[in-house]
């Protein structure tokens, strides 16, 4: 396909062609009844079906063609990529180009082209917007010709204004080539070349490829209207003698380039007053339009050849073309009625189609919305089975928590029992060194007691270096005194005491995340007065039966060892 082209050849050339094609058939077109299954055809792309319909357009099977782009013009612009936009906008303006060369249904033909330029506007398709200004000019400037005569059509004329410019624009070189030979033979028809010497110099200041069809034919053109607008004659007749060598030089030309040729030398030859030379053209014209079937081509010069005799008072042959005239464009009329017949054959079969495609569209939408309401079901179902295993593991994890705290606490109650129980025992005799000691029970209770207010509340107990001396100093007994008062009692000395308060303190420290979570375990045993880790961790699990990481590690800690909870007789 040309790139920035609504057809894949030049509008002028493309639409010229398909008339010669329907007008040498009689209007007829070979019909195709679409085979292809609907589902088929909605699961290609857009480029695909305008592929397609293209194939289809070729082979004059327009039915199928129509089938084709009309799935495509019918989606809509949300969610559409560039691309599929710019099918759309294409496919639109072929419908319209099918209904205007086939069936001469210029209604149709404009509507579909409105919707394209609508849609190509509101998406800046702008390169694509050029070629449907030229193609609604074309529409315009057809049905004028049919049923105005060849009047002089402003609607049309403004529209290929608009399409030259804006190929020019966007360096549209082939919209180009066509916009200003339309605009030349609208002008030149009507005697207005006026209006049109602005384009022309436009056009030749154009640096346009040489690979262009028709680039120097129309450079030509525009150079004769130049001269012919300023009364140069003469240079404007040197032209005109290049036109035939333009078209010469090109590898591939099609004959409504000749029959241009022809028409547009008969219009120049009546500007310039030549009137043999210009019927000399007029008869060229309608005998290559005759032979290549070029049916509107013959019609026209009918058309000026009466217009001429008349001018001239030639009654006789006036009457003459003028009948021929009328029965040419009678059986061109009657051509397009019976277009009109097969159009209404292909719009059954294109109801039909789209009948069948829509209800296949419907299925396909119930499914894919039954696909995602599975997809959504299997979604949630896993969520629930992701969210009750997860549920379970925590469950687990849970119990394996409260498992290992309760089993901790079983041992620690174990623990406190055996110590219990050691307490309950008769207390041994008092050794030797003591034995003839003359404290009573009485005296004995009330040192400890002081014993036990010094530990409760003295902050000197933590310190490294606190000895018995200064516990006596605290408590206001005497060294001797005191050592008897705490030996005396079965299962107690200094250190055992000492050591039950120093890890009291130790496991509230640790507890008090607040205040002392940032210590190591080390210097929470230096803070209660061990002068070690090893010492601290020793003593700490004699008492609690734990390690102090054990004791960290645990969900719960245990309530913190009373002092009487007695350690070993050893020194810190």
């Amino acid at each position: 396909m040309v790139k920035n082209s609504i057809t894949t050849h030049p509008t002028i050339a493309h639409l010229l062609a398909i008339l010669i094609l329907i007008l040498a058939s009689g209007g007829s077109f070979c019909a195709n009844a679409y085979t292809m299954p609907a589902d088929q055809l909605l699961a290609m792309s857009n480029k695909q079906l305008c592929d397609k319909a293209w194939a289809h357009w070729k082979a004059s099977q327009l039915d199928s063609a129509l089938i084709c782009y009309s799935i495509v013009a019918g989606h809509t612009e949300k969610k559409q990529s560039l691309n599929d936009l710019q099918k759309v906008v294409i496919a639109n303006a072929n419908i319209g180009k099918i209904y205007l060369s086939y069936f001469y249904d210029f209604g149709r033909a404009m509507q579909y082209t409105l919707k394209a330029e609508d849609i190509a506007k509101r998406n800046q398709l702008n390169k694509l917007l050029a070629d449907i200004y030229y193609f609604m000019a074309v529409v315009e400037n057809y049905k004028n010709d049919v049923y105005n005569d060849f009047a002089f059509n402003p609607q049309a004329f403004q529209l290929f204004k608009k399409s030259f410019y804006m190929a020019v624009e966007q360096n549209m070189s082939n919209t180009q080539v066509e916009a200003i030979i339309s605009l030349i033979i609208s002008a030149a028809r009507n005697d207005k070349l006026e209006l049109i010497t602005q384009e022309a110099n436009t056009f030749l200041s154009q640096a346009i490829n040489d690979t262009i069809q028709a680039r120097d034919f129309a450079r030509c053109l525009c150079r004769t209207v130049l001269y012919l607008a300023k009364g140069n004659d003469e240079n404007a007749l040197r032209e005109l003698s290049q036109l035939d060598a333009s078209l010469k030089v090109e590898k591939v030309i099609i004959p409504q380039y000749q029959s241009i040729t022809h028409q547009c030398k008969f219009f120049f030859y009546r500007i310039m007053g030549d009137d043999a030379s210009a019927l000399h053209q007029l008869n060229f014209m309608e005998q290559f339009d005759l032979e290549h079937g070029i049916r509107e081509g013959v019609i026209e010069a009918l058309f000026h050849k009466h217009r001429f005799y008349q001018e001239k008072s030639n009654s006789t042959l006036a009457n003459e073309y003028e009948v021929k005239y009328l029965k040419a464009k009678d059986k061109f009329l009657l051509d397009a009625k019976m277009a009109k017949v097969d159009e209404a054959k292909v719009l059954f079969k294109l109801n039909e189609a789209n009948h069948e495609i829509k209800e296949m569209s419907y299925k396909q939408r119930i499914q894919q919305t039954e696909l995602i309401a599975i997809a959504v079901v299997a979604v949630l179902l896993l969520m629930l089975l992701v969210i009750g295993w997860m549920s379970y593991r925590r469950m687990q994890e849970k119990n394996q928590t409260l498992y290992q705290h309760n089993m901790q606490l079983i041992a620690n109650e174990d623990r406190l029992r055996q110590l219990q129980q050691a307490e309950q025992q008769p207390a041994p005799e008092p050794t030797a060194k003591y034995r003839r000691s003359n404290m009573e029970g009485e005296e004995i209770s009330l040192v400890m007691s002081k014993v036990d207010r010094v530990m409760e509340s003295s902050p000197e107990i933590y310190s490294t270096d606190f000895s018995l001396e200064q516990l006596a100093e605290l408590t206001g007994e005497s060294r001797i005194r005191l050592s008897q008062a705490i030996n005396q009692v079965p299962g107690r000395t200094f250190y055992s005491i000492l050591n039950g308060y120093r890890v009291r303190e130790a496991c509230r420290r640790m507890d008090d995340k607040e205040q002392y979570g940032g210590l190591t375990i080390e210097a929470i045993g230096q803070s209660v007065g061990f002068k070690n880790r090893s010492s601290f961790v020793a003593i700490f699990k004699r008492i609690t039966g734990l390690t102090p990481s054990a004791y960290l590690k645990q969900p719960t800690a245990p309530d913190s060892p009373t002092p009487e909870t007695h350690a070993d007789n050893a020194e810190i």
